[in-house]
């Protein structure tokens, strides 16, 4: 590439370099895993300081495109579920969110991951989802717990979307504490509820029932809105 025909339009050093990352990447120079430019490199060919361009790459790791390796340089990597979830934490904090528009949420997406799982998912999903529900009628509770983050990742798994996978993981990291606290008060009182709400879910997913699954969903993520805190 003839480094000196680059236009970058954005006069922010954060955006020359992101720009000229894209650029990059859609010219396959490189690719997930791969080594960016140098800071001595993106100086000469983007015109910035070097202290502007350590303060975009410091921001592009921070959102999770980028990783720092000690002695080795700056790394493409796909962290930004990480980053989107403390986005979603900050707006909880900030109250401009709360965990029920978070629930209310991922039952959106797992509503349509669901529809796309049923018709996608393998012979081997089918008999891991009816292994997490063994598990779930037979376990104690923190046995119950795990199973129940299983089959929620199985159904998003097999829905092979991976934005709705980002989506849901990022959106499951702030649900976690005050997740885990409904997931424990209710399931340790409303334990058959319980069992049966995901036995249904994951029956559902087995015989490729979509509207029944999609109707089993709703009532998982309604008994789930009874106990959450504003």
């Amino acid at each position: 590439m003839d480094k000196e025909k680059i236009q970058v339009s954005s006069p922010k050093a954060y955006d020359q370099v992101l720009e000229y990352l894209k650029t990059l990447i859609k010219n396959k120079e490189i690719s997930y895993g791969g080594k960016i430019p140098s800071e001595r490199e993106l100086m000469e060919t983007l015109g910035i300081s070097r202290n502007s361009v350590r303060e975009a790459l410091r921001i592009l790791e921070h959102t999770g495109v980028l990783e720092s390796r000690h002695g080795k340089g700056n790394f493409l990597v796909n962290r930004m579920g990480e980053s989107l979830s403390s986005v979603f934490s900050m707006l909880v904090l900030m109250e401009e969110s709360n965990y029920r528009e978070v629930n209310q949420l991922r039952s959106i997406l797992e509503k349509q991951a669901y529809v796309q799982a049923c018709a996608l998912i393998t012979a081997e999903g089918k008999e891991k989802a009816g292994e997490i529900i063994h598990r779930m009628e037979n376990g104690d509770l923190e046995e119950r717990m795990r199973a129940d983050h299983e089959l929620h990742h199985l159904v998003f798994e097999y829905s092979q979307n991976r934005l709705l996978i980002l989506l849901t993981d990022a959106l499951s990291e702030i649900m976690r504490s005050e997740g885990e606290v409904v997931l424990r008060q209710a399931a340790s009182i409303d334990t058959d509820e319980w069992i049966t709400l995901h036995k249904n879910i994951a029956t559902c997913l087995i015989e490729g029932n979509i509207q029944e699954g999609l109707f089993a969903l709703e009532e998982h993520y309604e008994w789930l809105e009874r106990d959450i805190k504003m």
